[in-house]
């Protein structure tokens, strides 16, 4: 079972390869991409309480899965309910998804809310972390975030402790 969540260049999801239903869980595989799918498009076209609620119902069917929480993130982000979308993918990270870009997407909206303690310390882990598959993106996204004004007091002190 793949619990990362990739992206392309872009940032749009790729749902088809989120998530494997097991043999024993309720969705059938294919029912539960296509389900994937229709939230991401509906946050795409705009429709973002349809998209939320979309990944609320697969948050109650796939509790212990990263993959809903990220989608309700991603919708509360286009929403600017930064707040909640830093919850729904704190709660993604807690169920084992360290992706990248969930925990990029974490530390924008921890900026967005004024926990720029929190962001600082995300923006410092992804760039000092070496990824083979990021082509300096994340890695150049955050440390450019680490030099935002209300960043650098706390990228100093992150700094001077190690």
């Amino acid at each position: 079972m793949e619990q990362a969540f990739p992206t392309n260049n872009s940032g749009d999801c790729h749902a088809r390869r989120l998530h494997r239903a097991a043999p024993n869980e309720m969705i059938p595989e294919k029912t539960l991409d296509a389900l994937i799918r229709i939230g991401h498009v509906g946050r795409h076209a705009g429709l973002i309480a349809q998209s939320e609620r979309m990944f609320e119902h697969l948050c109650h069917a796939y509790p212990l899965h990263a993959f809903p929480y990220i989608g309700i993130g991603l919708a509360c982000v286009k929403a600017g309910r930064y707040a909640r979308g830093s919850h729904a993918f704190e709660q993604a990270r807690a169920l084992g998804n360290q992706d990248r870009d969930v925990c990029l997407w974490q530390g924008i909206c921890d900026f967005h809310c004024g926990r720029f303690a929190d962001a600082a310390a995300i923006f410092h882990r992804l760039s000092e972390t070496s990824f083979t598959t990021d082509n300096g993106g994340v890695k150049a996204l955050a440390q450019s975030l680490l030099g935002v004004r209300e960043l650098s007091a706390f990228r100093r002190q992150i700094n001077h402790r190690q």
